[in-house]
């Protein structure tokens, strides 16, 4: 079983943390599919940086999460 330390985690990195859960990804997984390094996702998922558009999209359709929530919580940072 996926476990992810939701400890210093944003708003997105709460939704994409849960997302990858549910489908049984790991972060290191979704960085090579968004072609960062996992220091860069981690950076993304605490709220020091935000996502590319193109990420956005990745993380939308890879965790079947709506890209309006993932906006919102990118917002709410």
């Amino acid at each position: 079983m996926n476990r992810i330390n939701l400890k210093n985690k944003s708003p997105l990195g709460i939704i994409v943390a849960n997302g990858l859960l549910q489908k049984g990804k790991t972060q290191k997984y979704l960085a090579n599919k968004m072609n960062i390094t996992e220091g860069a996702l981690s950076h993304i998922l605490s709220g020091r940086y935000n996502p590319s558009i193109n990420n956005i999209y990745i993380m939308s359709e890879l965790l079947d999460i709506d890209i309006g929530d993932i906006m919102n919580a990118i917002r709410k940072e």
